[in-house]
């Protein structure tokens, strides 16, 4: 073989493995891998935090006041005839008065949330299972709240 052709030989095999070793990411440079939920299911749901915060407010005492709890910090606030609705969001209310018809509207992971605690009652009394919900269509609480309570409640999870 001529000496050109084994330069030309060394130059193609050069330009082949070099191009190969500079194109590759080096393992420690790349991403972590992502973990996989079991069964291929998704995440849990985000928790909204905290977005609207006020003080010493009286919401209610008419029909069709909505009032979303989702985000909502409100200190010595009292909520008398309302409506509630309820997605799963952070809340916080310090020094919360409740009085009248309260009813809520839980949505979404609330919603979820509920039925399965109601599905895991039924199963430790040894009840069937009732119909599946109607999907996407919220529960419906009430409780008459006959005298003025007062406490604070919050959600355990802030929000992120």
């Amino acid at each position: 073989m001529s000496k050109v052709t084994i330069a030309f030989l060394s130059l193609v095999v050069g330009a082949c493995l070099g191009s190969l070793l500079l194109s590759h990411t080096p393992t420690l440079a790349q991403s972590a891998p992502q973990s996989i939920p079991l069964f291929g299911g998704k995440s849990e749901p985000p928790i909204p935090p905290i977005s609207v915060r006020m003080n010493g407010v009286t919401i209610g005492n008419n029909q069709g006041t909505f009032v979303p709890l989702d985000g909502l910090e409100c200190h010595d606030c009292v909520l008398a005839d309302s409506e509630l609705t309820y997605a799963g969001g952070s809340f916080n209310l310090p020094n919360l008065k409740l009085r009248g018809n309260i009813r809520i509207n839980l949505k979404g992971a609330a919603a979820n949330t509920q039925t399965m605690l109601a599905l895991l009652q039924q199963a430790a009394t040894g009840e069937a299972p009732g119909p599946p919900p109607n999907p996407n269509t919220p529960i419906l609480k009430s409780a008459r709240v006959k005298n003025t309570v007062t406490g604070s409640w919050s959600s355990p999870y802030s929000g992120q």
